[in-house]
């Protein structure tokens, strides 16, 4: 029965394994698509204040 027991440990041990791997790659995947999001709102929000002062800017110049 000792072979038994231990194929069944090892294959617990390789299912949990499996499902570490695959939890990282969703991880990575997640860190990435949120990193994206979070340069691309701030490139938007970057623009928008820049044409935000230069319509100050204008604005003050031509006042």
């Amino acid at each position: 029965s000792l072979p038994n027991s231990f194929n069944i440990s090892s294959k617990r041990v390789f299912e949990s394994t499996t499902f570490i791997i695959l939890l990282e790659g969703v991880m990575e995947h997640v860190a990435v698509l949120l990193i994206r999001i979070f340069i691309y709102h701030f490139i938007l929000d970057t623009v928008w204040f820049i044409k935000v002062s230069l319509g100050q800017a204008t604005r003050v110049g031509l006042a």
